[in-house]
């Protein structure tokens, strides 16, 4: 979930708005060669289910359970309401999460950040930072298969909106930015015609 981040992109951008979500897991700490979470910055990390899910139908714009991990995430209603009026804002979310926020906003767009061998890729990342269970990974393969046969309908459905491959991080960082600014400039000309209809 929330998977290829914003942060590669946001020195370009920082306009641009991310939204943090919250979670029931542990922050991740003592990876090698990796910097550790931080409560506020990577997710709100909440201690127990009972405390998130305290009031989570009128907290959230959407949260679920990762059926990998056991835990919950969410995108909160107080993050959204953050974003400033006319911003760019950029949720890191799964195939689900992110039709909700359609739901909410006909005007965000979906836009997958995949890998050419989407499976090969996972399974040397989870291999490389060593943070769950091998049941654990598999779970998170099996996953990973159902999602990618789920965003293949969604594209073929038009509900898609750009496929990003994420072979090379500072091409895929390129895309993206063109992606969001192609978007911006839509969604300007749009907003621009109808203020002048």
């Amino acid at each position: 979930r929330r998977g290829f981040g914003w942060t590669p992109a946001s020195p370009a951008r920082p306009d641009i708005f991310g939204p943090i979500s919250e979670t029931t897991r542990k922050a991740r700490r003592g990876i090698p060669g990796k910097p550790d979470e931080v409560h506020g910055v990577n997710y709100y990390f909440t201690e127990t289910e009972e405390a998130f899910m305290e009031n989570a139908d009128s907290r959230f714009v959407e949260y679920e359970r990762n059926s990998a991990n056991n835990c919950l995430y969410g995108t909160l209603y107080s993050e959204v309401e953050r974003i400033p009026d006319g911003a760019t804002a950029i949720f890191e979310l799964t195939v689900t999460g992110a039709l909700k926020i359609k739901e909410l906003d006909p005007d965000a767009k979906i836009v997958s950040i995949t890998t050419s061998d989407p499976e090969s890729t996972s399974k040397a990342r989870l291999a490389e930072r060593k943070t769950e269970l091998p049941e654990e990974r598999d779970a998170r393969i099996l996953i990973g298969r159902k999602e990618r046969s789920f965003i293949e309908q969604l594209e073929i459905d038009g509900k898609i909106a750009c496929t990003i491959v994420n072979d090379n991080l500072e091409e895929a960082t390129k895309h993206l930015l063109e992606t969001i600014e192609r978007y911006e400039r839509e969604f300007a000309l749009r907003k621009y015609r109808c203020a002048a209809s």
